[in-house]
């Protein structure tokens, strides 16, 4: 963030778990616009920016989310606005190469690094009420430090942890380096499902935005890439969930790989099996 755009971040501990929440807020970043295009401030209301944030150098030149678990949170806190990190490694910050970009970069070899997406309480009632569209840009920036290309979008998320046995979610899986696009569901404690599988998409480039339009309606969605319409009507495999239990909208990527997020927005169905044009 610029000088005079204050950048903070705020530490909590998850009330899913004992994921690791991150709240990172700016003067500039990536959020839902309501004309489709990025241009708000990742943020919180003031009284929640407490915790100064602690840059440290990246590859990108942004500076690292650095901060340790301060206790139990209320839930009204844990969806507030703004991107919470769920797992424990992995680092998220605002690009300075690119405006309105958000990063999110994976610091192990193996395992999920995540983050969940708040968004505003109109969001949020859509996701809960399962009648929702999501639409992303996304790239990867491959360098010597995250050689991997391995990105997710997670569409119905109850948990993340760093190994996947202990995951809980259905997302869309972007393979920049393989050109792959699968639809995974994991449990915890199970193997993972394929739930689709399309290989050699030439939409997938590395280093290039591919927008991703995702349509949920319920237990199924439909898929488009870049304009392009890739499967309608597939079936999450989800059971339904206690009304205790809200689920989740946000980013991943495995290993060591790194992903420029440009957009990320969410809004109410428009109808049964309509995927609007990306914008």
């Amino acid at each position: 963030s610029s000088a005079n755009q204050p950048t903070r971040v705020r530490a909590s501990r998850a009330r899913r778990g004992a994921a690791v929440g991150r709240w990172i807020a700016a003067g500039r970043g990536v959020a839902e616009g309501g004309d489709g295009v990025s241009r708000r401030a990742l943020r919180h209301d003031s009284a929640t920016m407490r915790t100064p944030l602690r840059s440290s150098h990246s590859s990108d030149g942004g500076g690292s989310v650095a901060a340790s678990a301060q206790g139990s949170e209320s839930a009204a806190e844990d969806f507030g606005q703004g991107w919470t990190q769920l797992t424990d490694q992995g680092k998220i910050y605002l690009s300075k190469k690119e405006n309105n970009v958000f990063i999110l970069e994976g610091t192990k070899a193996a395992g999920f690094s995540a983050s969940a997406y708040g968004g505003t309480a109109e969001q949020r009632a859509a996701v809960v009420s399962g009648y929702f569209t999501l639409t992303a840009d996304v790239k990867t920036m491959p360098n010597e430090l995250c050689p991997e290309q391995q990105v997710y979008i997670l569409l119905d998320c109850f948990g993340m942890t760093d190994l996947s046995s202990g995951c809980d979610f259905c997302g869309v899986r972007l393979s920049f380096d393989s050109r792959e696009l699968r639809v995974e569901g994991h449990r915890r404690n199970a193997a993972m499902q394929t739930l689709y599988a399309q290989p050699s998409c030439a939409l997938l480039r590395s280093g290039t935005y591919t927008t991703v339009v995702v349509a949920v309606q319920g237990d199924t969605f439909s898929l488009s890439l870049s304009g392009v319409s890739i499967v309608s009507n597939l079936s999450m495999g989800r059971s339904v969930r206690s009304a205790d239990t809200s689920p989740m909208v946000g980013l991943a990527v495995y290993g060591r790989s790194r992903c420029c997020l440009k957009r990320f927005r969410v809004a109410a169905a428009v109808s049964a099996g309509e995927i609007p044009a990306a914008r």
